[in-house]
């Protein structure tokens, strides 16, 4: 009767002592591969010598692992891009030179050696930067979809219309839209101008289609994240201007020109209307002006009348392309958010 009594091998205790050694083994095991997994994670100061001496793919996870984990740091990215143009990687490597190109001032000493390095495999590519103010500016994607609210023609009132507006006054204007005060319609208006500015945005429906971007239209600025009004006349003579937010939860405020210059027809400024508004939606995007004529963001000359055959260039160029691309990449100096968030 005692010998019956003992547990079969099958017992709780046996099967917890197992497994408890089956547990050890796995964790010792995984304590063996730690050194290992420890030493394929290169410090920077490890990996550059790699990339210098041409052992791409010695230095190529280490470096990419140390670029995402600081991907406002250039010099990160301008060995990136080294590194992957040294596997033949080309997308990564433009995308890596032209972050460093689009967020840092000419002048700072890794620009000139990623353009190099750029146009030894894309030719003519030509990225500009977009610091503004210091700063580089993008929208967030939880912001996505932008909310546009495009106004039948209204005005800010003055102070505020056709100015570049100081803090306290870009607070006022945002409560001037946002709780819905009656505004005046800009005395030159005419609703081909709204027309235009509808039109301009699809310029950059190639980024919504890449996921940079989404936007939608919204009726009213209360839930605007960008406001197009109008504006008799802008400053500087521009035929748009684009003012950034100081703070949350204020909208990008897009002022278009409504008066026709002295050498201007109506017809050729409706044309126009639509051109100005697709550059300063870029603007709105985050992007700074080019110095390249055949881009978008190219600052143009009003004085230039387009006849009605030749229409303005409303098409992203390809520096316009891996601008943004660049922007939308990376973690920018100013995020912005929604209006509602």
């Amino acid at each position: 009767m005692l010998e019956s009594a003992r547990p079969p091998l099958h017992s709780t205790g046996n099967f917890c002592l197992c497994f408890c050694l089956y547990i050890g083994g796995i964790v010792s095991l995984f304590l063996l591969c730690v050194p290992v997994c420890r030493a394929q994670s290169l410090s920077a100061a490890e990996v550059l010598p790699l990339i210098q001496s041409r052992n791409y793919s010695q230095a190529y996870p280490s470096i990419k692992a140390l670029a995402e984990a600081s991907p406002k740091d250039m010099s990160l990215q301008y060995y990136l891009g080294l590194c992957a143009l040294g596997l033949k990687n080309y997308p990564l490597a433009e995308l890596a030179f032209c972050r460093v190109i689009v967020s840092r001032p000419a002048d700072d000493p890794f620009v000139p050696s990623a353009r190099k390095a750029l146009a030894s495999f894309r030719g003519t590519l030509n990225p500009y930067c977009t610091v503004q103010k210091k700063l580089t500016r993008r929208w967030s994607r939880s912001a996505m979809p932008l909310k546009i609210w495009v106004s039948e023609g209204l005005t800010l009132p003055a102070p505020y219309v056709g100015n570049i507006l100081t803090a306290p006054q870009y607070k006022e204007a945002t409560w001037i839209l946002q709780s819905l005060q009656p505004l005046a319609v800009a005395p030159s208006y005419k609703a081909e101008y709204r027309q235009s500015v509808l039109k301009a945005f699809h310029s950059w429906d190639w980024a919504v289609r890449d996921g940079l971007i989404s936007y939608v239209f919204v009726n009213n600025a209360r839930d605007a994240d960008i406001a197009v009004l109008f504006v008799e006349h802008p400053p500087e003579q521009a035929g748009g201007f684009t003012l950034y937010p100081y703070a949350p939860h204020q909208p990008c405020i897009v002022e278009i020109k409504c008066a026709l210059e002295r050498n201007w027809d109506e017809p050729s400024w409706i044309q126009q209307v639509e051109h100005i508004m697709a550059h300063e939606f870029g603007h709105a995007l985050g992007l700074a002006d080019s110095a390249t004529t055949t881009d978008l963001m190219y600052p143009g000359d009003n004085n230039t009348v387009h006849p009605l055959n030749e229409v303005p260039n409303n098409t992203c160029s390809a520096n316009d392309c891996a601008s943004l691309r660049a922007v939308y990449s990376m973690p920018a100096d100013a995020n912005w958010n929604s209006v509602r968030q």
